[in-house]
Parts: C-alpha cells; sequence; structure tokens
C-alpha cells in the first residue's frame, strides 16, 4: 500500500485550508498531522477517506481498506460498551467473536465497564472503546481523527502500542494530534498551518 498526494487543495465554504500539498506515504509507516484548530487536519483525513472532495489534486491509494475514525464515533448511546463494539464489528464486517470482543474491552481497560449503556460512560471510556475497535479491525490503513483526545497516560500508552503493532505489522496509520505520540518508530510529521 502507498498513498500518493499531488497538488491537493481542499477548502470548506470559500475557505482555502491546504493549498498545493503533496506528500508520499509508504506501507508500513504511521503519518502524523498537526496543526492549530481550522488548520484543515480533519479536513485533509476526511478527503483521503473518500469522505470530502478536494477542491484540486489528486489522492493515489494503492489497493488500500481503511478504516476512519472520526471525531463521531457513532456510538449508540442507548447500547451497552459490548454491545455497541459487537454492533461495530458486524459494521466493519470483522466478524468478531464473543471472545475477541471480551479481550478487547479487557485490553482496553474497560471490562468492567463492558455492560454499562454507552451514555453513562466517561469521555476517555469512550475513547477506549474506540481503541477496543481498532484491536478487532484488520484492514491495512487506520486513518484516526484526534484518537488522543480525552485518554489519560495508561490510554495514551495503549493507543501508541496499537499504532506501533499496525505499522510493525506492514500496516499504515495517519493520526491527527495537538499531542505528542511517543511511538517506538519514529513517525513522518506534516504539519499543517492555519
Amino acid at each position: 500500500m502507498r498513498l500518493q498526494v499531488r497538488d491537493l487543495q481542499c477548502s470548506v465554504g470559500t475557505r482555502v485550508l491546504i493549498d498545493r500539498l503533496s506528500f508520499e506515504l509508504d506501507r508500513g509507516r504511521c503519518l502524523v498531522l498537526t496543526g492549530p484548530n481550522g488548520s484543515g487536519k480533519t479536513t485533509l483525513l476526511r478527503a483521503l477517506a473518500g469522505l470530502a472532495r478536494p477542491s484540486y489534486g489528486t489522492i493515489a491509494w494503492e489497493k488500500a481498506q481503511f478504516l476512519y475514525q472520526g471525531h463521531q464515533s457513532g456510538w449508540k448511546a442507548e447500547l451497552t460498551a459490548r454491545e455497541n463494539l459487537a454492533l461495530q464489528t458486524e459494521i466493519d464486517d470483522c466478524n468478531a467473536t464473543d471472545a475477541q470482543l471480551d479481550d478487547a474491552l479487557a485490553r482496553a481497560g474497560i471490562a468492567e465497564q463492558a455492560d454499562l449503556l454507552f451514555a453513562r460512560l466517561s469521555a476517555g471510556q469512550r475513547r477506549r472503546l474506540s481503541l477496543a475497535r481498532l484491536m478487532i479491525d484488520s484492514r491495512a490503513v487506520w486513518l484516526l481523527d484526534e484518537p488522543a483526545t480525552a485518554l489519560d497516560n495508561q490510554g495514551l500508552s495503549l493507543l501508541t502500542q496499537l499504532i506501533d503493532e499496525k505499522v510493525a505489522g506492514g500496516g499504515t496509520v495517519i493520526a491527527t494530534t495537538h499531542q505528542e505520540l511517543p511511538l517506538a518508530r519514529p513517525a513522518q510529521r506534516l504539519a499543517l498551518d492555519s
């Protein structure tokens, strides 16, 4: 899998957020997108996922299947954490077993909250549920929008472990962040201006 971006321009309304951006990313690498709020990080990530159309330029993926995890998780407030994870893995076509769901919830540190309604989970527990989703997903590319938000130090450590494991296995991760991600292997970085 290789990503090539050439002369990309992305706008929101009449405001150009990204102008003439070009970069490449090889398989088995992590790209960290940084920049102030409103600089175009989420817009770029959505364009890479095919959820937003660039004004100009090209995005070329080589045979990529990817998971996009945005700011809004899509979890259902009336379902438990476990029910949400089971539903999401079904939507993701992962065919997760009960044991895989339980293992992911345990590794994410929310096994005790598995039967709590999503609406009752803290912001950090909700983010950990998103980490449990990553543990079950097997697609080659993860596109993660602010995955470190609301995580404590232990949660941040788990996130970086998951990214390190993905990259070590030949996968690709593109993540937006305002926080430092202490990854084992240096990430490619791209700073967007406001």
